[in-house]
């Protein structure tokens, strides 16, 4: 605080924090981590995360001492394909353009939405607010990457700081930053969403068929050579009876790529995220695209309901002016993620009250383990195995689901709680032992929302974990401790403040130690880790329901009192998909631009 009175009511002394000794700062961020106020724990959270990532992300004496460089030990350049994208000169009047289908996003819905209208002889044209880069710029540095493609230049706070969201902002959208898993949707979550929202197309062959094909479409495979910490967590859970197996990734079908960077761009060009995969075959098919477009609205004709185009800013890579933008198209698709689409929509004038509620996340623990010996964690695959046997706690498909995390050194690092600074700074030189691991939650609860910012007209998510959530989160963790200790880690932490790591002491001793560190984990109260917690996966904010007072969207994706204007991407998810969504995005988004097609062949 920069008045002794604030600082009297802040850290328990007159003294300017700033004018604080070292000690007595470290003491002070100490005590706001395990305080009751809310916004103290947030605050000290908050100063430990942008510290730990200008130390971690930039100290070249940092990375030297633990071994890590910013491209992989295998790496080879590779060049991306050549896209071509509309650029305008400088000018006062708006650009005019005109095509049959305009898309909103260029992430796993616009593309594969993208590439299908495009074969079945559409004009399309995908738009983008994120800037393209060549994968001969891949993978980024950790800080370059935060703020070229990622939404927010990092993570986006939910409004009751509860839960931080990671959400892809740069061509290609979350598939060009997310780790390549490539599951199925859950038949379960399918069977949920065919009886709650009379959405039989989830439980239909068609449905089957268009999972197969964007399978087969990005090379969905488990044959890749698995790392240690990979195999580690197979190994852990089977010692305890748990069921794991690999994970089918979208770079599975080149046995070369031992990348753990993906996030921050493929450089191999071998994950076949949208930028290898659907946008160029979209391209093939004479698809024309325009990164740097911040679309403003839906354009509507004179009846207020029948979607005519869109309208936006452009700007050109190198900055210095702004073009306005009207693209005129027969049909509008938005598949600008579930942070963005319903902010779209409200802009837009769409007034239906269900827009932007029923918003679902994966909220995820870390948990770091580590034998006491190198493995490098990110070398190899980012997220190459799965622990499934508890992701249906409740009977309803409800639960957790274990899984290796992405291991840079900032992320091992943001799930140790912060003690002391030598301690942290102690741990910081064990990085290459690291192991870190996701216990990610299907939760069963009502769901939250967006809303828009009035200032910056930017989303702003309003998410909650609730008791059921935070059960369930804490029953995955003990399972994955108790599987860590089994498969004799030194070492387990858990990101939670107020609980110590465990330490493995000599033989005799260590049953009863861990014993009596495994109680303290079950009795910590989760409703105490605000800010703690993180999520990648955004769903439900323009829900798909064959009830329209339900939904945002009919069950062909089209919104609900509009002609010709459509959603395709996560946002349409009815309730959370239980899995990595990338999969379950794309075979729906194959579906909805089924529907349009047909709707345009109706229309001719």
């Amino acid at each position: 605080s920069s008045s002794r009175l604030g600082s009297l009511l802040l850290t328990g002394s007159i003294t300017l924090f700033a004018e604080q000794s070292l000690a007595q700062r470290q003491a002070v961020l100490a005590s706001w981590q395990l305080s009751r106020i809310t916004p103290l724990r947030i605050m000290a959270k908050s100063f430990l995360i942008l510290s730990q990532k200008a130390y971690t992300q930039n100290s070249l004496l940092f990375a030297q001492a633990i071994g890590y460089t910013d491209t992989p030990a295998s790496y080879k350049k590779t060049t991306s394909y050549p896209f071509l994208f509309l650029t305008f000169p400088p000018g006062d009047a708006p650009v005019d353009i005109s095509t049959d289908v305009v898309i909103v996003g260029s992430g796993p819905g616009g593309s594969v939405s993208a590439a299908r209208l495009a074969t079945a002889g559409h004009r399309v044209l995908v738009v983008d607010k994120g800037r393209a880069f060549s994968t001969s710029s891949f993978p980024m540095t950790q800080a370059a990457a935060e703020f070229h493609m990622f939404e927010n230049h990092g993570l986006v706070s939910t409004e009751e700081s509860s839960l931080a969201i990671m959400a892809g902002s740069t061509w290609g959208g979350g598939g060009t930053i997310n780790w390549g898993v490539s599951l199925r949707t859950p038949r379960a979550v399918r069977r949920e969403w065919a009886e709650a929202d009379g959405l039989d197309m989830f439980v239909s062959e068609a449905y089957e068929q268009a999972l197969d094909a964007v399978c087969k479409g990005i090379c969905a495979s488990t044959e890749y050579p698995i790392n240690s910490r990979g195999q580690a967590l197979i190994d852990a859970a089977r010692l305890l009876g748990h069921d794991a197996e690999k994970l089918p990734l979208n770079s599975g079908q080149d046995e070369n790529h031992a990348c753990g960077r993906c996030h921050m761009g493929c450089g191999s060009n071998s994950k076949m995220g949208p930028i290898a995969s659907w946008l160029p075959r979209a391209a093939d098919k004479g698809t024309q695209f325009m990164d740097g477009l911040v679309v403003d609205k839906v354009l509507f004709a004179a009846d207020g309901k029948t979607a005519v185009g869109v309208e936006g800013r452009w700007t050109p890579r190198e900055g210095g002016y702004e073009r306005r933008v009207r693209v005129r198209a027969k049909r509008v698709v938005i598949s600008a993620g579930s942070l963005w689409s319903p902010v779209i929509l409200k802009k837009s004038g769409i007034t239906n009250p269900m827009v932007g509620q029923n918003l679902h996340t994966h909220p995820a623990m870390f948990v770091v383990a580590s034998r006491g010996e190198e493995i490098n964690p990110w070398e190899g695959p980012i997220m190459p195995s799965i622990v499934t046997s508890l992701e249906n706690l409740d009977g309803a498909y409800h639960g957790a689901r274990i899984e290796p995390s992405a291991a840079l050194p900032f992320m091992c690092l943001a799930g140790i709680p912060w003690s002391s600074g030598p301690s942290h700074r102690a741990r910081l030189l064990h990085a290459p032992s690291l192991a870190p691991y996701v216990v990610f939650i299907r939760e069963n609860q009502p769901g939250g929302r967006i809303s828009v910012d009035p200032t910056t007209g930017a989303p702003v998510p309003h998410y909650t974990l609730n008791a059921s959530t935070r059960s369930h989160m804490m029953t995955g963790t003990i399972a994955l401790a108790r599987m860590l200790y089994a498969h004799g880690v030194q070492t387990i932490t858990v990101g939670i403040p107020s609980l110590r790591t465990f330490e493995r002491p000599e033989a005799a001793r260590a049953d009863v130690a861990f014993a009596a560190w495994l109680k303290e984990l079950i009795e910590q109260d989760l409703a105490n880790v605000a800010g703690l917690t993180v999520s990648a996966h955004q769903m439900g904010s323009c829900r798909m329901s064959a009830n329209p007072k339900r939904g945002v969207v009919d069950p062909t994706g089209k919104v609900y009192g509009t002609k010709g204007l459509y959603v395709a991407d996560a946002s349409v998810f009815p309730s959370a998909s239980g899995v990595n969504p990338m999969v379950t995005v794309m075979a729906t988004a194959w579906h909805i631009s089924d529907c349009i097609t047909e709707d345009l062949r109706k229309a001719a």
